[in-house]
């Protein structure tokens, strides 16, 4: 083996070591030219830092930045865009690790060094993240983005089908969107987020395959049903309203009916061939109440027949399209043995209310009273007069009369149902009854009692009770046409009631006005007051009290013509023939 030469060896290693104290001494020059300054050519989200120490960078970044820190985060799911307030997301920019990232500090590092000596680039910034918060922004967002599929479905307007649009859910994914939520922080843009879909069990090609197969036929032809030997010819129009076909687990679309709404549809049609059960209730005979027995009846049973209905509809001809109802017994809601146990079996109040004649109270007093007569309520049951006596309409047997609007008569179908809801109100606030909606009149009407009255208006305005006891209350109407109504209350007798009235306080006074436009009612004028009654209940020996406050506006007088021009020393007054008669209506 071959041996150097001892002074080229020598040679060799002095510029090795020559070599190594060039780039030591390189590697010290590099140090100390970096200094503790941010590289040059440095920047974050496009702020330029290069060059600058650690704290200038901060102050320059945090200034340049401070908006876009506190904006919400953009992002879009779908073609839904949606946004996230950083803070609620527990998501700040923590700048001085930024800087520090960026290179603003001393490093023997030569990779360090060289970045210094050669220019820096873009630093991604440094984001702190609580981790809890941003979770649960993460799932309000899913709250907010998650649907599910929506299947094809079909139901009826009329006889028209109306198909519902197969749409596919999508659901957040909750465990990648906390990463690419903080990736979108303070970046811009809509970045999307990652999420899933769902396609529809149900599509639109089953959908029109339904309309084709069923949907067509079924509204093609009309409809026999045969119910205890009775032919019952039915449009597909008296059907559909309860017809509807959704899908199944098998992703084809179902026909359905509703029964409830079936029935409501054809039991009109159907009568001829049922009996209806009929509720047990009562009656006063000699001054006191009669048990009248509940009764079965017989029905046609709508879920059979509705299920032969299904069978039959996808046929083409009238000739196919019949079904036999089979009858079942209809069973009463209220039986014989349950009335008895009501304890209906004395009176517990009574009020009269007394009005003068106008033929459209006898009409709308005694209808409205016709249809309260008999009601019977069970313990915990309400009493609604709205949805007892029905729209005021002409068929439903009312009348136009005068009724109060804005303060003013006017004419509308229905006056005149307020006799039947202060005179029904007054009865229930001796029964000792629990209040539950009442409304004065606007202004006092001197037939009433003060602050013990009521008015009604349909669908809104109602007069509402409860029966709060453990028995039975069974009401009686009692119209003498053109003079007065009574109102009865029978039960068990346990609540004595009595009633105070404080003095009319707060007065206020009317003003006179004159109207000459076609519809005026002329009305005398009435001081506006405040007043409270007290009803105070005693039951097993203890006593409660109730105040009812009421409010009344004073009514203005009213003289349906022009304004008469200001008379030159005269002081006359209108004569007592052309002032309208004092308030009294409904």
């Amino acid at each position: 083996m071959p041996h150097l030469d001892r002074g080229l060896s020598r040679r060799l290693g002095l510029a090795a070591g020559g070599v190594v104290a060039v780039g030591a001494a390189v590697w010290v020059g590099g140090y100390a030219l970096a200094g503790e300054n941010v590289p040059r050519d440095t920047s974050v989200l496009g702020v330029e830092i290069g060059g600058l120490d650690a704290a200038a960078a901060e102050a320059k970044l945090s200034g340049a930045l401070q908006d876009r820190v506190a904006a919400p985060i953009a992002v879009t799911v779908g073609p839904e865009r949606y946004t996230v307030d950083p803070k609620e997301a527990g998501l700040t920019l923590d700048v001085a690790a930024t800087v520090r990232s960026a290179g603003a500090q001393r490093s023997w590092s030569p990779a360090q060094l060289a970045r210094h000596l050669t220019g820096g680039d873009e630093v991604d910034p440094v984001v702190r993240t609580d981790a809890a918060k941003l979770a649960a922004a993460v799932d309000g967002l899913a709250d907010e983005v998650d649907e599910d599929p929506q299947d094809g479905a079909i139901t009826f307007d009329g006889v028209e089908p109306v198909t519902t649009e197969a749409l596919a859910g999508v659901t957040l994914d909750r465990d990648r969107a906390p990463a690419a939520l903080q990736a979108a922080y303070l970046r811009g843009g809509a970045p999307a987020l990652p999420a899933r879909t769902t396609q529809p069990r149900v599509g639109a090609a089953e959908v029109q395959r339904a309309l084709t197969e069923f949907v067509e036929p079924a509204v093609a032809e009309p409809v026999t049903i045969v119910a205890a030997g009775e032919r019952v010819r039915v449009a597909p129009g008296a059907f559909t309203p309860a017809l509807s076909l959704t899908g199944g687990p098998d992703g084809r679309l179902t026909p359905e009916f509703d029964t409830a709404k079936l029935a409501k549809a054809l039991r009109p049609r159907l009568q001829d061939a049922e009996e209806p059960a009929r509720d047990a209730t009562f009656e006063i005979e000699d001054g006191k109440p009669r048990l009248v027995a509940a009764k079965s009846g017989r029905q046609v049973d709508m879920k059979a027949l509705a299920a032969d209905l299904l069978d039959v509809l996808p046929e083409a001809t009238a000739a196919q399209r019949v079904v036999t109802a089979s009858l079942e017994e209809a069973e009463p809601s209220l039986t014989t043995a349950e009335a008895r146990k009501l304890g209906v079996k004395e009176e517990v109040s009574e009020f009269t209310t007394y009005y003068p004649y106008a033929a459209y109270r006898v009409t709308n007093i005694g209808r409205a009273a016709e249809l309260i007569d008999g009601t019977l309520l069970e313990p915990g049951e309400e009493f609604s007069l709205n949805k007892i006596v029905g729209e005021r309409t002409l068929e439903n047997g009312f009348a136009v009369g005068t009724i109060i609007r804005g303060g003013r008569f006017a004419e509308e179908l229905g006056g005149g149902v307020s006799q039947v809801a202060t005179t029904t109100f007054n009865a229930m606030f001796f029964a000792g009854l629990k209040d539950v909606q009442h409304k004065p009149h606007s202004f006092y009407i001197n037939r009433y009692p003060e602050g013990r009255e009521a008015t009604v208006a349909w669908p809104t305005l109602d007069l509402k009770f409860v029966n709060d006891t453990s028995y039975g209350v069974f009401i009686q109407t009692i119209h003498d046409p053109g003079d007065s109504l009574t109102v009865r209350m029978w039960s068990t007798k346990h609540r004595d009631v009595t009633a105070s009235k404080s003095e009319r306080y707060n007065y206020r006074g009317f003003s006179t006005v004159y109207d000459a436009s076609a519809g005026c009612v002329a009305q005398g004028g009435v001081s506006g007051f405040d007043v409270d009654v007290t009803r105070t209940i005693t039951e097993k020996g203890k006593t409660r009290k109730e105040t009812f406050h009421t409010r009344y506006n004073p009514a203005n007088q009213i003289y349906c013509r022009p304004k008469p021009a200001p008379s030159t020393g005269s002081t006359a007054r209108p004569s007592a023939a052309s002032t309208p008669a004092a308030a009294d209506t409904r």
